[in-house]
């Protein structure tokens, strides 16, 4: 683990050697807790009981407390996609993302800034995303005048990943906006599973 401290605030990393494959599987498994600003308030909102349904997918709701608290992947697809089926709501994870501001990325987002132009603070996204969410994979490719991004969610078994892909490409879409202003707009935005009804 590494640590500084800068503005005031400490900041952590945590890596795994790959080349010991024991390890690769738990370093995927943990993503920040900051991922999940904003669900107490959508979750209340849509008549959930939010600290229930941490408790339900085995994450404490003090967790929520400290936005660079480690956790489950695996814990925090499932309360996303839990609390999507018990609210009737199908585009939960957009709500979140649609909830998220961009200093939740933590001391990311003041590097981005800093960058020169929106292309490189993408390209710096990509390089540090594994630090907000070591299971999501992003890459972006060129086709002429087009810059595709594509994000996957890496996954142990075949569970559900509607939400949290959801959330990640919201968060995406969030980010874009405020890299490149509020005129922009995407060409299209493409997702493997069905639109919600």
């Amino acid at each position: 683990m590494q640590s500084w401290e800068t503005g005031g605030r400490r900041f952590a990393v945590a890596w795994a050697d790959v080349g010991q494959p024991a390890q690769v599987a738990p370093a995927l498994a943990a993503w920040r807790s900051a991922s999940l600003a904003g669900y107490v308030d959508l979750a209340q909102s849509v008549g959930l009981d939010a600290r229930a349904m941490l408790r339900r997918a085995g994450l404490s709701p003090r967790s929520l407390e400290d936005p660079d608290t480690p956790l489950s992947a695996v814990a925090v697809r499932a309360l996303l996609e839990e609390s999507a089926g018990a609210s009737g709501i199908e585009d939960f994870g957009l709500r979140m993302a649609s909830r998220r501001q961009f200093a939740s990325l933590g001391p990311i987002s003041l590097v981005l800034k800093d960058e020169p132009t929106a292309r490189a603070a993408l390209d710096t996204l990509c390089r540090y995303l594994r630090l907000l969410n070591a299971s999501l994979l992003t890459r972006v490719e060129d086709h002429g005048p087009l810059v595709i991004i594509r994000e996957d969610i890496l996954v142990e078994q075949s569970a559900s990943t509607r939400q949290s892909m959801e959330l990640a490409v919201g968060v995406m879409y969030r980010i874009l906006r405020e890299l490149l202003g509020q005129p922009w707009k995407p060409v299209r935005v493409c997702f493997k599973h069905r639109p919600p009804h």
